[in-house]
């Protein structure tokens, strides 16, 4: 051992076997001595970097065979528990600053390798070992470790097993803890990691969220409510992305179903942060022009439609964007119950409402009301911009408007005032029970979400 910790030219590693021992030996050891502790040190930086060369090469491709030899040597060399890619973990916070940016290098290159026959040697070893796990993400408990813990956790995620193990873990709730940590560079990276871990499975993290919807919209509303500026927006902006998410319709439908929720929105539109206001809006607008609505939500939305639509008319009128101005148009309408929504959204991924499907069972002339609107929908709004600037299919999927009348719909270019039934003729002696009844849908009206 000594040979290896104190530098013995002769005993020098050279194979990637030895290196892997040298290393091993090298985090076992203890010393009293300050000088001898610096000196391992020192070994322990020039041992990692040479793991590293051979993971990711210099100036040359990495060998695999080389690098299937180390990681073999990682994940088996030494006692149960003592294995390079158990200590790479165990003993980060005994590392020195330099040589923990290389231990982080050489574990993320370890889990990060395919041999020829695609085995993944390192994932396979920390599938074997949930307390490694474990003991990883609990790094973001210790500042000096916890943006090397991060990066290393990050990795992992990318492998769907050690994703799904860190979804279901007790730990998981620790995250929300982490989140508003008070060394900001902690909470930084620690975000990156929960976004990571959210949106890299998309199906698995669609099946965690309808087993645990409850607990888990319940921890992340803390973060909507925090006083802390930066958790705000970056947890309301990842809430955007969860819910317009395709794999997540069923998920989008419940939490929009929430009265509760529509209330945080509301209030966040009036937050003080311009960024804030128009991350909340994007969710918002989804509550709005569901056709579905649960009552709660539509009395509420009833109750304050004429403040709701006053504010969202002076909201942003700064922003230079065609789509978001048109959006706020449609939803004052909506809320004052000017216009009918008939079609449900279809929504991209960056929030904004793009198309609107038909309801099923009712053809373009049939109003669910039993009206004829067919002169209603080529009515327009005063300030329209025309169907072809409202079209946004992405950047090569611009329809020309030239389809016949008998191709479907998703053929032809899209209006978003095509949208929905105007219906702006006078109601003389309407009362409040017949206004409801002609702005609420019929339960057959149905709420989903697609991506273009």
């Amino acid at each position: 051992m000594a040979s290896y910790l104190f530098g013995s030219k002769s005993s020098k590693p050279k194979t990637p076997e030895d290196l892997v021992r040298a290393v091993r030996e090298n985090l076992l050891h203890t010393t009293t001595s300050a000088k001898k502790e610096e000196k391992a040190g020192e070994d322990l930086c020039k041992y990692l970097h040479s793991l590293k060369v051979i993971l990711y090469g210099e100036g040359t491709p990495p060998s695999p065979e080389k690098c299937t030899a180390l990681i073999v040597a990682a994940c088996s060399q030494g006692e149960k528990g003592q294995e390079l890619m158990s200590l790479l973990i165990q003993k980060m916070d005994q590392m020195p600053f330099e040589a923990r940016k290389d231990a982080v290098q050489v574990f993320t290159g370890a889990i990060r390798f395919h041999g020829e026959a695609g085995e993944k040697l390192a994932v396979r070893y920390l599938e074997g070992h949930p307390e490694l796990l474990d003991r990883l993400i609990l790094g973001y408990d210790n500042s000096d470790i916890a943006l090397n813990c991060g990066a290393m956790v990050r990795e992992c995620i990318h492998h769907e097993s050690l994703a799904n193990y860190w979804l279901f873990s007790e730990l998981l709730l620790r995250f929300f803890g982490w989140l508003e940590a008070k060394a900001f560079e902690v909470a930084s990276d620690a975000f990156a990691t929960f976004k990571e871990l959210f949106t890299y499975h998309k199906k698995l993290v669609s099946q965690f969220l309808e087993a645990r919807y409850t607990p888990f919209f319940q921890a992340y509303t803390s973060l909507l409510t925090s006083s802390n500026y930066v958790t705000r927006r970056l947890s309301l902006k990842l809430l955007g992305e969860l819910l317009l998410d395709k794999e997540n319709t069923p998920i989008m439908i419940k939490y929009i179903s929430d009265v509760e929720n529509l209330k945080i929105m509301m209030n966040l539109l009036k937050d003080s942060s311009q960024n804030i206001q128009y991350e909340a809006f994007h969710v918002f607008k989804v509550f709005v022009a569901n056709p579905n609505k649960p009552q709660p939500i539509k009395e509420l939305l009833l109750r304050n439609g004429e403040k709701l639509k006053r504010y969202l008319e002076g909201f942003h009128t700064n922003r230079e964007d065609n789509q978001f101005t048109e959006e706020k148009q449609v939803l004052c309408q909506i809320l004052t119950c000017k216009v009918e929504t008939r079609q449900h959204i279809i929504a991209k991924p960056d929030g904004r409402l793009v198309r609107l499907e038909r309801l099923r069972g009712h053809s373009d002339s049939d109003d669910p009301h039993g009206r004829d609107i067919r002169g209603d929908r080529k009515k327009t709004v005063a300030g329209t911009t025309s169907s072809r600037e409202l079209t946004e299919l992405g950047d090569n999927d611009a329809t020309d408007g030239s389809a016949d009348d008998d191709d479907d719909d998703d053929d032809e270019p899209f209006d978003i005032k095509s949208a929905i039934a105007v219906t702006d003729e006078t109601h003389e002696g309407e009362n409040e029970e017949e206004r409801d009844a002609r702005c609420i849908l019929p339960e057959e009206v149905y709420m989903g979400a697609y991506f273009v």
